[in-house]
């Protein structure tokens, strides 16, 4: 999303949609977190890297950095963390461990 973010694009697998879908399911019938606007549009998972506190300086001379710049890693991850922005910072809503 020039000029101010810069993500990384994460291949749609199965797992992940369903994760995702489980997640929606959780927030909704357990938290009471509904965003509608999600439950319409196409999940698209992906890792932000640099969000809109990037100068557009700054996000010019990353962009040519990375734009082409192929990027191939997997890891595992133990838990997904809800942040909550309150206008200043991101804080930590919920902590949702994934079980094996």
């Amino acid at each position: 999303f020039p000029p101010r973010v810069i993500f990384v694009d994460v291949i749609k697998n199965p797992e992940l949609i369903n994760i995702q879908q489980q997640l929606m399911n959780h927030l909704e019938n357990q938290l009471n977190i509904v965003h509608e606007v999600s439950k319409k549009r196409p999940f698209s998972p992906h890792v932000t890297v640099a969000f809109k506190d990037l100068t557009r300086t700054a996000f010019k001379a990353a962009w040519l950095e990375f734009a082409q710049r192929p990027i191939y890693f997997e890891f595992t991850v133990p838990q997904l963390t809800l942040l909550i922005h309150n206008g200043q910072n991101w804080n930590i809503k919920a902590e949702f461990p994934f079980l094996n």
